[in-house]
């Protein structure tokens, strides 16, 4: 009986081990994507490729010039929050389409936008006017983002706006604390934007003498009024544009210099290193 009991328990032990080792063929003879979990998918070469080329391209970006990068942008009005100010819709749709351009007019034209939003807003009850109207702000900052990475200039004039709105005190009048925004930032524009940049320019031109060639990439506003204000003292120079696509800037520009009377060549930016030369 026992000879019987023993031989029973073998043949189940062989039979155990017959079935783990079968199981075990199977798993291996099963496709690779049937035996792993969602999470465990494997990584195709090409996969691996790409995320080693994007990890690269983010590297080579400087944090300065990230405005310029080509990235997702927002070109409707659908989807966007429900508290975002028509103007600041508006703005971010032109900005995104490039109809608004350059540092110094996307500026000015953001603290229009938010002069308008200014002026139709009310303070909640219950709240004071230097709390909530930061936090209002903040969703229509987000939306300015998403159409089009701000530029420096942008990011310290909402710096500046913030600091005068959190210094209001709450014992003033809505309506006067309002009208202290409006102007100061008026005076914003004035004194750190149009006068500044004439200011600049005026500098930099007393830097060109005659017998000058300068090379310029693009359009820049004071770049251009530089050069108009060298020309009009008499200074007698040569310009080369640089342009590139998408939006051609440059054309722009040198069509503006000739017009004035300025000698002007213009270049493609494949044709850089034979300009410089």
């Amino acid at each position: 009986m026992e000879l019987w009991i023993q031989d029973l328990l073998g043949k189940l032990r062989l039979s155990g081990r017959k079935g783990r080792k079968q199981r075990s063929r199977a798993q291996k003879a099963m496709p690779l994507r049937r035996r792993m979990s969602s999470g465990q998918v494997p990584i195709l070469p090409q996969q691996k490729k790409e995320g080693r080329r994007e990890t690269r391209e983010k590297e080579k970006e400087v944090g300065l010039f990230g405005h310029l990068y080509g990235q997702p942008r927002r070109h409707e009005i659908a989807g966007a929050p429900k508290d975002i100010h028509p103007a600041i819709l508006a703005l971010g749709l032109q900005t995104s389409g490039y109809v608004v351009s350059g540092s110094n007019a996307r500026c000015v034209a953001m603290l229009l936008a938010f002069k308008s939003l200014i002026s139709s807003y009310t303070t909640p009850h219950g709240t004071s006017l230097a709390r909530h109207l930061t936090t209002h702000l903040s969703p229509q900052i987000d939306y300015l983002k998403s159409c089009r990475p701000i530029s420096i200039a942008m990011g310290n004039s909402i710096r500046w706006l913030k600091d005068i709105i959190i210094k209001i005190d709450p014992a003033v009048p809505e309506s006067d604390a309002k009208t202290h925004l409006l102007t100061s930032i008026d005076a914003f524009i004035r004194d750190r934007i149009t006068a500044a940049d004439t200011l600049i320019a005026q500098t930099a031109a007393s830097k060109i003498v005659d017998g000058d060639v300068i090379l310029t990439f693009a359009r820049s506003s004071i770049v251009q009024k530089t050069l108009l204000f060298a020309h009009a003292k008499g200074t007698k120079f040569r310009v080369l544009v640089v342009d590139s696509k998408p939006l051609f800037e440059g054309k722009r520009l040198a069509k503006r210099l000739a017009d004035a009377g300025v000698e002007v060549r213009y270049a493609l930016i494949t044709g850089a290193a034979h300009a410089a030369k």
